[in-house]
């Protein structure tokens, strides 16, 4: 951000803030998606 960039700096610390949150509901979608895979295969046996 202090070598003339002010945009490019903007940007990346948007994207530091937002990241972890994205990362979060991501995670907990994959993680319900194969419970819910574990919890049908257990039922078919």
């Amino acid at each position: 951000m202090f070598s003339g960039h002010l945009f490019w700096g903007i940007a990346a610390e948007y994207f530091a803030v937002k990241t972890p949150s994205f990362l979060q509901e991501f995670l907990i979608f994959i993680y319900s998606s194969a419970r819910l895979v574990q919890m049908f295969k257990n039922v078919v046996k």
